[in-house]
């Protein structure tokens, strides 16, 4: 993993939720609570928007880090996903370059806008200084700005 830590702007004072996860996830995925249940489940490019967002934490509680799963069904830390908030999140495998658009994919992992014809939700924009290229999911520095995007 290229990062320790997802909260990257240090701000998480009164800006996390604490909730059991549902389901096993990675730190820097997208969460939503659901509100039949109150607890953190996966959110996709379908599903929580326009509910709020979080960024999964890891979960440091239990001795785990950024590249350890966080179980289902323990208590997790999920990060509010707010305009100009940085954060290291989980991105697909690809290339990445500053100010390039990042969605939130079916899996829950962040991910470069598609290019294939749609709307879409963009969550943020990369904010590595080099180019990027990584062949596994790994963790990419954002920042939050909540756009919408046509492509055609």
């Amino acid at each position: 993993m290229r990062y320790h830590r997802i909260n990257i702007d240090g701000c998480s004072l009164f800006q996390t939720e604490t909730r059991l996860l549902t389901v096993a996830a990675m730190p820097g995925t997208a969460v939503r609570i659901d509100p039949a249940t109150d607890k953190f489940v996966a959110a996709n490019g379908t599903t929580g928007v326009p509910s709020r967002l979080y960024v999964l934490d890891a979960a440091n509680s239990q001795g785990l880090s950024v590249a350890d799963q966080v179980p289902a069904n323990v208590s997790a830390i999920g990060n509010y996903l707010e305009a100009d908030r940085e954060f290291a999140v989980l991105m697909a495998a690809g290339t990445y370059v500053k100010d390039q658009p990042v969605v939130i994919n079916a899996s829950g992992q962040f991910a470069s806008l598609p290019t294939g014809a749609g709307a879409y939700n963009v969550v943020g924009y990369v904010q590595e200084n080099d180019p990027v290229t990584i062949s596994a999911p790994d963790l990419i520095r954002i920042r939050v700005q909540l756009n919408k995007a046509t492509v055609a």
